[in-house]
């Protein structure tokens, strides 16, 4: 699952997060997993304990392609920002409010690579 995220995403350091899938995955790489079984919960696996036989299942539809990473674009990403806010409004899904990995990503990498690296000096003009 991690060597194709990152592989569609083009990020070395990709790894996928199931808490706030949404924020962390869909938003910020823009990616979504595709083809996962209707008959399987989509939830963290580390936490699935008793259903080995899904785990088997899953692991074939990865290997299989069958479920799979795939890029979205405009429409997808809006069609799904949608369907999240529906769920948000009825309750099905509580926002996070805790800072997530994508709010650090951005502050940290996109934020700091856009600052200048030479001295900036401001100027105010008083007026009374």
């Amino acid at each position: 699952m991690t060597q194709k995220l990152r592989k569609v995403t083009r990020e070395s350091n990709a790894r996928m997060q199931w808490a706030d899938y949404f924020c962390n995955m869909v938003n910020c790489y823009q990616v979504a997993i595709k083809g996962w079984s209707e008959h399987i919960p989509f939830t963290n696996l580390s936490s699935v304990t008793n259903v080995l036989p899904d785990l088997h299942t899953l692991l074939d539809c990865w290997k299989l392609g069958n479920i799979r990473w795939e890029v979205l674009d405009e429409k997808e990403l809006k069609q799904l920002h949608c369907k999240h806010n529906e769920k948000i409004d009825s309750g099905d899904i509580i926002k996070s409010h805790q800072r997530t990995w994508c709010d650090n990503h951005i502050s940290a990498g996109w934020i700091s690579a856009l600052m200048p690296t030479f001295p900036l000096i401001i100027t105010m003009e008083l007026t009374d």
